[in-house]
């Protein structure tokens, strides 16, 4: 009947919104899927989008509030590759060159006028004040981060970001081998904090954990954190 139609289309949503992490991939499949719903509502906003004679400044405001907002969905959680994160910004460049890009020239080679393009369309989106993705993830991760660790120890977010976390690891590396506990596998994998703690290294502070509790000094920090970041 309608109320267990209503009932189905509810879980339904619940389960379009609910995000993928897979223990092999980790964020992989996540980062697929927030890429192709990204595409998806981009090419359901075109025929505003790609409207040539429209405020161009509208039109990238237009994409940042809709189309970046879906592929940026939860990406604090995020735990990316480098390849993942130049998938994120070459995405973003081919949607960007489509809205802003000039056409080809006659006798231009396609690198070349691929080149041209992104140029001018990445100068516009700073203009218009257009978030690149992956300054984005790394700056909501930043603020993500200061927030769970003024959590109070009690609360499960809280618990999970040093569950086993760089002074965790620093603490068990002093006791005696036969106290220590033993990590599964051989390889070491990289950790969601491990851009935290290098930029904390990079700056020497004793611990990133620590100066997270400085709520002012931490938000003030994020532009730094994301620019030395990106140089990896």
């Amino acid at each position: 009947d309608h109320r267990d139609l209503h009932v189905r289309s509810r879980r339904q949503r619940q389960m379009c919104i609910r995000d993928r992490f897979t223990l092999l991939g980790r964020c992989s499949e996540e980062l697929r899927k927030r890429v192709a719903a990204g595409w998806g509502k981009f090419h359901s906003l075109w025929p505003l989008l790609g409207k040539r004679d429209g405020d161009l400044h509208k039109r990238l405001q237009l994409f940042d509030a809709c189309v970046s907002k879906t592929v940026l969905w939860c990406s604090e959680s995020w735990l990316i590759t480098q390849k993942e994160k130049r998938l994120l910004q070459s995405t973003q460049n081919i949607m960007l060159r489509k809205i802003v890009g000039p056409r080809r020239g006659q006798n231009e080679d396609w690198i070349s006028w691929v080149k041209r393009s992104t140029r001018k369309a990445l100068t516009a989106a700073r203009a218009s004040g257009i978030r690149l993705w992956h300054d984005a993830h790394l700056r909501s991760k930043w603020h993500w981060a200061g927030h769970v660790l003024r959590m109070t120890p009690d609360r499960l977010a809280r618990r999970g970001a040093v569950w086993r976390d760089s002074q965790w690891q620093r603490s068990e590396e002093q006791l005696p081998g036969q106290l220590r506990m033993r990590r599964p596998g051989v390889s070491r994998w990289f950790r969601w904090e491990d851009e935290l703690r290098r930029f904390a290294d990079h700056k020497n502070w004793g611990s990133w954990q620590a100066m997270a509790q400085q709520r002012g000094r931490w938000s003030g920090i994020s532009d730094e954190f994301v620019a030395h970041t990106r140089l990896w």
